[in-house]
């Protein structure tokens, strides 16, 4: 999964989406989202309370459906602030803390 401190919103690729069983999706939700690149897209769906494993701590996300995505799992500040997900900078590296 890709962190992304700057996103809006969690963002699933529909391939990886196919790959899961028993979570619905409300594909009668859309959001329009604009990049960095001042490019824009519409996710087509979203599924709430979607449990995401870190190693061994359990989270959960609200994740959007993409559909042309580059990556396979985008974890946005929502999930960051849902989960209480900080980063910190050490001498030694970058960690996740939750």
């Amino acid at each position: 999964a890709i962190i992304d401190t700057g996103s809006q919103a969690s963002i699933i690729h529909h391939r990886i989406w196919n790959q899961i069983s028993g979570i619905s999706m409300d594909l009668s939700q859309k959001l329009v989202l604009h990049d960095a690149n001042n490019g824009q897209s519409t996710l087509v769906g979203i599924a709430e309370d979607v449990p995401i494993i870190l190693g061994s701590v359990p989270t959960t996300a609200a994740l959007w459906l993409g559909e042309h995505c580059p990556f396979d799992l985008l974890l946005g500040r929502p999930w960051q602030q849902d989960n209480y997900v900080t980063i910190e900078e050490r001498l030694d590296g970058t960690y996740l803390v939750i």
